[in-house]
């Protein structure tokens, strides 16, 4: 069974997957698709998580892997 610690460690490496851009920046389309594409990966693994634990919290999942 998943515990709140693996949950973190999968969000730990997708939120450092993204690229980050300092304010005031632009973002080059080709982080703006990599950044989508990691959306997509959170989503599909918070499905996975919420069908492996009933209590999975996915709006706090999506803010420690820093999807809004």
């Amino acid at each position: 069974m998943m515990t709140r610690k693996h949950f973190q460690a999968i969000a730990d490496a997708l939120r450092a997957a993204r690229h980050v851009t300092p304010a005031g920046e632009t973002i080059t389309p080709a982080a703006a698709e990599f950044n989508l594409g990691v959306t997509v990966a959170v989503n599909r693994i918070a499905d996975m998580c919420a069908a492996e634990n009933p209590r999975f919290d996915r709006a706090k999942f999506n803010a420690a892997c820093g999807v809004q």
